[in-house]
């Protein structure tokens, strides 16, 4: 008889989607209870699902457990952590906790020892388990005032990370690397725990169940945490009666953002970390589904826990091959069955997770260079997050099965959203990337510009004649269209053809790279894939790089609204009637397109492509600039800004601070086109550029000088 599982989750994050799909594989009988709008709710892999109720969570789990009888309850988020450990106390104080059949021994069974729920489910006690073996925590200490959080940052020194308890994805988690900005942390983490933060997560994210959970937001401590400068992995482990049973361990290759949840992962060996995990399971005596998140210190060789998930993370349905994955001997220990080795297949090197990365670039590299995790045997499950066959055949006509136990596809797909006309092709059509000599001079170490939305090295002639260094300057010409002329080349693709020019030029770093509007996004992908291949970059330097109005935070795209829409209302109101009318509906249509998650892109996609090619091309760069969503450089990124623009009202400097360990900014009195073009502003932009160049320090891959890890 197969042991049945209980799946339980309050969001709509994909992870129980996929354990379902992973623990029936197992051999499990599964069932879950989720939110209605959940998609597992349409899925084949679980057997029955109940209704997750925001307004009752705690009555919606019990009635679950109670119908189920499961043998193993799995909680998929850290809200049903809390919930589980409340449900344990309550029928603890009421039954017998000898009772096998009771809701309290489930949970015991499900997951550990009840002496380790509080450690677990508060941030602030994670540097109690600092003198276990094998573990290494950062200094950890819960923050209670402002005053004691500057006294913390006077004796530990900076940079410092605050932390919410009860958050998760990085949402909650705030980067201090000066004085100036303790308070103005403080203050922000303050905000997250009001009534108002709970109020904008249920109008935008329709998460409506911390309206109902007042007392535990104002109860969610705060925490700081010591700076640890390092690359991000994970290792993930099941776990039975303190005894590690399978585990798998990752490094992070692409993130949503600096704190965000992995994108892209590389299996490794992670010998550290699993140490690190076994001396915490074995001490807290857990059982079930847990997660782990480390910064592998690059100096003292060593695994830093950063932060313990007392449940399923992303990676936990990955699997070595045919029987050897996370979920196997889970069944085993349950059934009292020996556990037996799996047959281990090599492992890819990098994984692209599903719908993580689709969602973070669309068109990003990993998606076909390594594995995409996408669970094609669930077509409803893809239809969720908007994927169709590009040939328009049915998903669930495409379905086989891979030695990861996941989907391998047999055709081609691609977002809902790509048009027939303007979108990346099945087989991508070769690109073309020309470097064009701006300057002579040493070509040992030469500066390579990355110009604008058209692609014309020729714009930024006078900028590489104003240097006062002996390098030669190349300025990149990149096409935003395909040479087939109708598919879109995106931001990753052209950096990938940009990386091939630049090292035909140069075999060898350091590289230096400046890039100027559009053309700073190419550069920056240009630097991730050089860091990636350890490569030394000298410089990345960014001058009025925009980024897409999508990925702005909230707040910031809402005050750059009302400003704009104050200023067009000022110039409408004095202009005669019969062409103001015309002009306010043409503003009020582009305003309601930035309320739309995507609609500016699909507008932009839906167009019909101009006959020009200088259109067609700078359409295209606009496109790609929309598809791009900037990740994270562990290096310096140097900002030069126009103090004189008033189109966004907003200051890009602030949108690239989560994006790199270290930024630089400096401002000149200009505009956006004079940073390229003013002859009074050419001299000091060049000078600076030249005073950057010869102060950089170059950032080897594997290696960076400051890089954000939580």
């Amino acid at each position: 008889m197969r042991p049945r599982v209980l799946l339980a989750h309050s969001l709509l994050w994909p992870n129980v989607a996929r354990l379902s799909i992973a623990f029936r594989k197992a051999g499990f009988a599964v069932e879950a209870v989720a939110p209605t709008r959940h998609p597992i709710h349409k899925m084949h892999s679980p057997d029955c699902t109940f209704p997750y109720r925001p307004t009752a969570p705690r009555e919606s789990l019990g009635q679950a457990i109670e119908a189920s009888r499961p043998q193993l309850i799995v909680p998929c988020d850290d809200r049903v952590v809390a919930h589980l450990h409340e449900l344990h106390k309550v029928s603890a104080r009421i039954f017998d906790r000898a009772d096998p059949f009771s809701i309290a021994a489930l949970i015991e069974t499900s997951l550990g020892s009840p002496t380790s729920y509080v450690l677990l489910r508060s941030r602030r006690l994670l540097g109690r388990l600092s003198g276990l073996p094998d573990v290494h925590i950062p200094q950890t200490d819960p923050i209670e005032s402002l005053r004691q959080l500057r006294d913390w940052a006077g004796k530990r020194g900076l940079p410092a990370v605050l932390k919410l308890d009860g958050s998760w994805g990085g949402r909650d988690v705030i980067l201090i690397r000066e004085g100036a900005a303790i308070a103005p942390a403080f203050l922000k983490m303050r905000f997250h725990r009001s009534a108002l933060r709970r109020l904008k997560g249920a109008l935008f994210s329709g998460d409506i169940e911390p309206l109902f959970a007042h007392r535990r937001a104002l109860e969610a401590g705060v925490i700081v945490q010591s700076f640890v400068a390092g690359r991000l992995a994970n290792c993930a482990i099941a776990c039975w009666r303190g005894e590690v049973l399978a585990s798998i361990a990752v490094e992070v290759v692409r993130s949503q953002a600096a704190f965000g949840m992995a994108t892209v992962v590389r299996p490794v060996e992670g010998q550290a970390m699993i140490a690190a995990a076994q001396s915490i399971a074995r001490h807290l005596q857990l059982s079930g589904l847990c997660g782990f998140d480390f910064v592998l210190d690059n100096d003292k060789k060593q695994a830093n826990l950063i932060e313990i998930n007392p449940r399923p993370t992303q990676i936990n349905h990955l699997s070595h091959g045919a029987g050897a994955d996370l979920l196997s001997p889970l069944r085993c220990a349950l059934s009292g069955q020996t556990i037996e080795a799996g047959i281990a297949a090599k492992p890819f090197d990098e994984i692209a997770l599903f719908p993580q990365e689709w969602r973070r670039d669309q068109f990003s590299p990993f998606l076909s260079s390594g594995f995409h995790d996408v669970p094609y045997e669930e077509p409803e499950l893809l239809k969720f997050y908007g994927y169709k066959s590009a040939a328009g055949i049915p998903i669930s006509d495409g379905v086989l099965t891979s030695e990861y136990g996941m989907g391998t596809p047999s055709q081609k797909l691609v977002p809902l959203m790509n048009s027939n006309k303007l979108s990346a092709s099945d087989e991508a059509a070769p690109l073309s990337c020309k470097a064009v000599q701006l300057r002579a001079g040493d070509r040992t170490a030469p500066l390579f510009l990355f110009p604008g939305v058209d692609s014309d090295p020729d714009e930024l002639r006078n900028l590489a004649g104003s240097f006062r260094n002996g390098r030669a300057v190349f300025g990149l010409r990149m096409d935003c269209l395909a040479k087939d002329g109708a598919s879109i080349a995106t931001v990753a693709e052209m950096a990938s053809q940009a990386v091939k020019t630049i090292r035909a030029i140069q075999p060898t770093g350091p590289y230096h790279l400046v890039g100027y509007s559009f053309g700073g996004l190419v550069a920056f992908a240009v630097a991730q894939l050089l860091y990636e291949g350890k490569n030394e970059v000298g410089l990345l330097a960014l001058m009025g790089t925009p980024i897409s109005q999508r990925y702005w935070p909230l707040p910031t795209l809402l005050r750059s609204i009302a400003k704009r829409t104050m200023r067009h209302l000022g110039i409408i109101a004095r202009l005669p009637p019969e062409t103001a009318m015309p002009l306010l509906v043409q503003r009020a249509a582009r305003l309601a397109l930035l309320f739309g998650e995507r609609l500016v892109l699909n507008f932009l996609l839906k167009q019909r492509a101009p006959s020009s090619a200088v259109r067609r091309r700078h359409l295209s760069g606009r496109i790609a600039m929309e598809l791009y969503r900037p990740g994270f450089y562990p290096g310096t990124l140097t900002f030069l800004k126009s103090g004189h623009d008033q189109e966004f009202f907003c200051d890009f400097s602030r949108l690239w601070r989560r994006h790199a360990a270290v930024l630089e900014t400096y401002t000149f009195p200009t505009d956006h086109l004079g940073l390229v073009s003013d002859p009074n502003v050419l001299s000091l932009v060049a000078e600076r550029l030249d005073g950057c160049l010869s102060a950089s320090l170059p950032v080897e891959g594997g290696r960076s000088c400051e890089s954000l890890h939580h």
